[in-house]
């Protein structure tokens, strides 16, 4: 499975009430991406493991990983992902 699949499956499963299989699916994307090089599928990973994180109460490494994110995105010029982060930041505060 690549990782845009993992991150959707992720996120669906967040949607779906599995957090912790969420996690582990959102952390795995996110290796791939470092691992592959792929800047825009890492912001993607960065922002669902986010959101995992902050449905869980870790809500320090989840904003750590949407700084991150939105860094990633910026040097990017990536404009829409930073509205999507800047979004998905404003529900974590």
């Amino acid at each position: 499975m690549g990782s845009g699949a993992l991150i959707v499956q992720a996120e669906a499963l967040l949607a779906c009430g599995s957090p912790a299989e969420a996690a582990e699916l959102a952390r795995r994307a996110l290796a791939r991406t470092r691992a592959g090089r792929d800047r825009p599928a890492q912001v993607e990973a960065r922002r669902v493991l986010a959101l995992v994180l902050r449905h869980s109460g870790e809500l320090h490494e989840a904003q750590m990983h949407l700084r991150g994110a939105l860094r990633l995105a910026r040097a990017m010029g990536h404009r829409t992902a930073e509205e999507r982060l800047m979004s998905a930041a404003a529900s974590t505060v």
